[in-house]
């Protein structure tokens, strides 16, 4: 049988791939047997083991990591029957027990908070009675301006799902904002008006506004999948759905849940079997819409309808959206018709399209004048998240830090960014600076192989160098590491925790993070995000965390010629020096993107590789966060990633090292809200620390400046040093030359070259030093 590390996923044959998994699955079931039978025999002569086995045996939740919240309600809040005197002030809901054991009734506090709540209920109204539960909602459904087909089919959708909804699209108009639409839909009778917003050509956020006098929320909208791309998906009837809301416990919980109440009638027709799920977790709010399957008297099924989609409440607004285009005039929009606008106001009225007439307005006119709702001048906040906070610290020019010593004080001015190359872009190769780096790369005792470059499209699109991926040593295709390179940390439960691409507005809300819970990482920081946001560079350098290259503009570097190569990581290395005073000896190259020219190039600019742990082809420690805001998966996947690389680190015996990222909104909230948390409750427990340290190595070790060369050589020094004759006993060297080719290798006139790319003999012996 085939050792445990070989995976039947590699073997084409369909048959023999086949037979191979049932065999793995049935030894791995007899295994598991045995270690059960094994821990009965030995719980059998020690109950004490048993019972504390049982005691630990606790399942873990998302829900029984979470944070207490000191404004939870029940489910079901009862009313209390007491109100406060006018003039009196009410009890703080937070107050603190009651001193001396007289503490209140554990039901008062609650109850009291549950009637302050009911009592300033915007949606009282709808709750109350007064309201035709026969008759649903009235909900205008439009988008910003400038929208593609997806933004239109998405909303298509959104009409299947809410009853009484009408889709009126907007013109690409100027001057029309969002509150004057919305006083302008209050006076024409809509309970409520959603407004989806667009980016990048995929809609990325929606207000909903309840109308007339609001509250407004603001919601990002993620992981959009419509019915057509749902496989097997049901459909739709026209029946009112039963609506079902399941994680909305706090105050502010409660709020939002009777906002969605309001757009759905209250009186569901279970004959079209239809149900709307909204489950609350985490304050990510998903949505599922089903169709109830009654195969038998006894059993009953569920169908995906579609849409499904994720939100996450953003803002809450009192009233309507503020209007704050001095352009347009002071008083409310006024309309002596649908669909038509006095000529004085047709400019700001342009933006909504007047050729669409909803069903039911054609005699607005003969109405009457309606109710005129004008929005306010500035907005009121209810709840708003704080999607980027400010830095705790500002530091000054020569502060200093404790955590390296010996390290020099900050640069006395941030870099100019007309000294440096232009942002996102792989930097010109004829600057002065560029032409000295590649001159100390030739210079250097290491040989550059002449490896052609490869073309974009990774594996796919590169038989030639597919075929030579193990030759090459290309960590794209197949994983291949070299001993230079760090992947994994050497102790095992040791977690090497990083963030790539960084950094970025969110980054200071993973280092608030740090801070509350006594943690520091690596952060593999890229040159145009540094430019734009130097003091988070330095704050996170200042707070004990590793900072690290991860080139100017993140290309794949295998794409790129060896003059670029050097451009990309010069430019970073200079600019963290003029940023922090220290010049890093680590980086990871985007996408894991290595092959032995790329990988010779950065030993000869003193620069070690930091990839991710990568235990087959198939199973990589990435957590794949990136593609939540690119739409390509949802967060329920990689938190399914996250589980996975939790369980694989107990099956090998070594740390590990994940792939994360700081760059989006998303991804910091799923690090700070799921994986982190769920790492500190891990058992065995995690030792969670900067990559530098779990490699058994001082902060200081991780920069040129402050580097124990004695005991923590630099890359290049090693291979001088081995091709000098200082290296260990039993060490031998292998002699090569280089010349240009496609990769545009660099040639040197230096005899005794080392060729490192064979990583062989002397030099493994001495630069593996680095991981020891």
């Amino acid at each position: 049988m085939p050792s445990s590390r070989f995976e039947p996923s590699t073997i084409k044959n369909k048959v023999k791939r086949e037979e191979i998994a049932r065999k793995q699955k049935k030894q791995k079931g007899q295994d598991k047997l045995q270690r059960r039978l094994a821990l009965a025999k030995a719980e059998a002569s020690d109950p004490v083991a048993k019972k504390k086995r049982k005691e630990q045996n606790v399942p873990r939740t998302l829900d029984n990591t979470r944070v207490f919240d000191p404004s939870f309600l029940t489910a079901q809040p009862v009313a209390s029957s007491s109100s406060v005197p006018d003039g009196e002030p009410e009890a703080s809901s937070s107050s603190a027990p009651a001193e001396h054991g007289t503490a209140h009734p554990p039901e008062e506090q609650p109850q009291d908070e549950s009637a302050a709540d009911l009592a300033n209920d915007p949606f009282a109204s709808y709750f109350s009675g007064d309201v035709d539960p026969s008759v649903p909602p009235k909900v205008l459904i439009t988008t910003s301006p400038r929208v593609t087909r997806v933004t239109y089919d998405f909303c298509d959708e959104l009409v299947n799902v809410l009853p009484g909804a009408e889709f009126i699209r907007r013109k690409k108009g100027k001057g029309f904002e969002m509150g004057r639409i919305a006083g302008w839909a209050a006076g024409r009778g809509y309970s409520h008006m959603a407004v989806v917003n667009e980016d990048t050509k995929k809609p990325n956020a929606i207000t909903l506004i309840y109308l007339p006098n609001g509250p407004t929320a603001y919601f990002k909208l993620t992981s959009i999948e419509l019915s057509k791309k749902i496989h097997g998906h049901a459909r739709s009837t026209d029946h009112f759905p039963e609506l079902v809301l399941n994680g909305f416990v706090t105050r502010l919980g409660h709020t939002v849940g009777r906002l969605f109440q309001t757009l759905f009638p209250p009186m569901p027709e279970f004959q079209g079997r239809q149900v709307v799920t909204l489950h609350n977790q985490r304050d990510f709010l998903f949505f599922r819409r089903h169709r109830y399957a009654f195969r038998s008297t006894e059993k009953v099924g569920l169908q995906e309808i579609g849409p499904r989609f994720t939100l996450k409440l953003r803002s809450l607004k009192k009233g309507l959206p503020a209007v704050t285009n001095n352009a347009e005039p002071k008083k409310p929009l006024e309309f002596d018709d649908f669909g038509e606008t006095p000529d004085s106001e047709q400019t700001a009225a342009g933006d909504m399209e007047t050729d669409e007439v909803p069903d039911g307005h054609e005699d607005a006119q003969s109405q009457g004048q309606s109710q005129k709702h004008g929005p306010p001048a500035t907005d009121e906040f209810l709840w708003m998240w704080k999607s980027t906070i400010a830095l705790s610290t500002t530091y000054q020019a020569g502060a200093t830090q404790t955590w390296v010593p010996n390290a020099p004080g900050l640069p006395s001015a941030l870099p100019v960014p007309s000294n440096y190359p232009a942002l996102d872009k792989t930097p010109p190769t004829d600057s002065d600076l560029v032409k000295q780096w590649i001159q100390e790369v030739m210079n250097s005792d290491v040989d550059i192989p002449d490896i052609p470059v490869t073309n974009p499209g990774a594996c796919s699109n590169n038989t030639a160098a597919v075929a030579n991926a193990s030759t090459n040593c290309w960590w794209t295709c197949g994983g291949c590491t070299r001993e230079t390179d760090v992947a994994a940390c050497p102790t095992k439960n040791s977690w090497g925790v990083s963030y790539d691409d960084g950094p970025s507005p969110y980054t200071p809300n993973l280092l608030q993070y740090f801070a509350q819970q006594d943690l520091r990482a690596t952060f593999f920081a890229i040159g145009s995000r540094i430019m734009e946001r130097p003091a988070i560079l330095q704050d996170e350098f200042m707070t004990g965390n590793q900072v690290a290259v991860h080139t100017w503009s993140h290309p794949y570097m295998t794409t790129k010629t060896t003059e670029q190569v050097i451009a990309e990581l010069g430019w970073t290395k200079k600019l963290i020096k003029d940023t922090l005073g220290v010049t890093p000896l680590y980086w990871r190259p985007p996408y894991g993107d290595i092959d032995d020219r790329v990988r010779a190039i950065s030993t000869a600019m003193n620069l070690i590789p930091i990839v991710w742990t990568r235990i087959s082809t198939t199973q990589t420690f990435d957590t794949n966060d990136w593609s939540i805001p690119a739409g390509s998966t949802d967060v329920y996947q990689v938190l399914d990633n996250w589980e996975a690389i939790m369980g694989n680190s107990t099956k090998i015996d070594t740390g590990f090292i994940v792939l994360e990222h700081d760059l989006f909104e998303q991804t910091v909230d799923v690090a700070t809200g799921y994986i982190l948390p769920q790492a500190l409750a891990h058992t065995p427990k995690y030792n969670m620390t900067p990559i530098i340290e779990c490699l058994d190595m001082p902060l200081s070790n991780a920069y040129v400046e402050t580097n124990d060369n004695s005991s923590h050589p630099l890359p290049l020094a090693s291979v001088q040093a081995t091709h000098t004759g200082s290296s260990p006993a039993g060490a031998s060297s292998t002699d090569g030359s280089s010349s240009g080719g496609s990769s545009g290798a660099l040639s040197r006139t230096n005899t005794g070259p080392v060729l490192l790319s064979a990583l062989t003999g002397s030099i493994l012996a001495v630069v593996s030093l680095l991981l020891r």
